[in-house]
């Protein structure tokens, strides 16, 4: 690959120019936006000042460098793993080859999570009701699990909406008034669902799970960064089965969120370039075990959907991206375990991708 050489000065203008109509070429997504990245990440500096400095001398390690990227960029290799971060619900993550990068189509689940808030129960001005008169989880099939420390701030309202909404056996008026919400995140690789819910509930704790030890030490190093790491708590295992062995008392589960494995083998076989199979820049870059869902694609989906209202308070509501064409599949499961409310939500490009669904009271 040709490459900036030679005795010409070469600017972050004329890179930039360079990396761009190489990428564009090649047919990579989005060619210039891919360039301002890559250019960002080798002078160490925001996108912005790319333009606010465009005529800026490069010097021969920063080419070097730029020259590198490029290559790999131009085999496929994701640029958010070449410069290890990636966007998620307008917050920045770090990301190596050991987590899935977040795309747009999972910003779904949180915005659904957050839209509950929006149209959820609005608890009355009115006295907080004795333990007797409100609704508890103990004693119910629900596997009970400890919510952590959620503590409400002195100044939070107790009439702000609940983030989730409440059936008439869900989650108690107590925790209404004080929007105390625990929510489940499996799978979390990054930890992307996991912090934009907590970044977005202040008052909700996060259980986080992976099978992926490598994962969770990504997910752990971001909820750091976004300073949500009192209210996000982290359990190795497959599926649900960390929140099913939970030995400590509290209660279920209020929201569980989860984008599992969901690639058929097929799919996953097919060769390099078929319109159905998976993408070059996914196949042999990001981890195969947060991507391959067995042969009918289901292997990680069947089980939590099946085993949900184990983990789930009484009202609680799940939601599940999966792929779009298992739609019908996962909806019937889920009305075959005895999950009510089940529905199928589009994402913005109208393809079936996530299962919404409660836990009867």
């Amino acid at each position: 690959m040709a490459g900036p050489a030679g005795t010409k000065v070469w600017t972050t203008r004329t890179l930039l120019a360079w990396v761009s109509n190489a990428f564009e070429e090649a047919g990579l997504d989005s060619p210039r936006l891919s360039a301002e990245l890559l250019m960002s990440a080798v002078i160490s500096q925001p996108r912005l000042k790319l333009f606010m400095d465009p005529d800026r001398p490069a010097t021969e390690p920063e080419r070097e460098r730029l020259r590198d990227l490029t290559r790999r960029a131009l085999r496929h290799e994701p640029i958010q793993y070449l410069v290890g971060e990636a966007y998620f619900f307008g917050l920045e993550f770090r990301v190596d080859h050991r987590v899935l990068i977040p795309r747009p189509c999972t910003e779904l689940l949180v915005e659904h999570v957050l839209q509950g808030l929006r149209e959820g129960f609005t608890p009355p001005a009115a006295p907080e009701p004795q333990p007797s008169q409100t609704h508890s989880a103990q004693g119910d099939a629900a596997t009970v699990v400890d919510p952590g420390p959620a503590a409400v701030p002195a100044d939070a309202s107790e009439t702000a909406p609940l983030a989730v909404p409440i059936g008439p056996r869900g989650i108690s008026e107590r925790d209404a008034r004080s929007r105390r919400v625990l929510i489940a995140d499996v799978c979390t690789g990054s930890g992307c669902i996991a912090v934009a819910l907590a970044k977005n509930l202040p008052n909700a704790t996060v259980i986080a799970t992976d099978i992926s030890p490598g994962a969770l030490d990504v997910a752990r190093e971001n909820v750091e960064r976004h300073g949500v790491h009192e209210r996000v708590r982290f359990v190795q295992g497959d599926g649900l089965g960390p929140l099913l062995s939970e030995k400590t008392k509290g209660r279920g589960i209020d929201v569980l969120v989860t984008n599992p494995p969901y690639i058929p083998d097929d799919e996953w076989g097919r060769p390099a370039g078929d319109a159905q199979g998976v993408g070059m820049n996914v196949k042999g870059h990001e981890p195969e075990e947060a991507l391959r869902g067995g042969g009918d694609g289901l292997r990680v989906v069947r089980p939590i959907l099946e085993h949900a209202h184990r983990v789930l308070a009484p009202g609680g509501s799940l939601l599940m991206e999966h792929a779009a064409a298992h739609a019908d599949a996962v909806r019937a499961i889920a009305e075959q375990s005895g999950l009510v409310q089940v529905q199928t939500i589009s994402d913005h490009e109208g393809h079936p991708r996530v299962l919404s669904a409660r836990r009867g009271g």
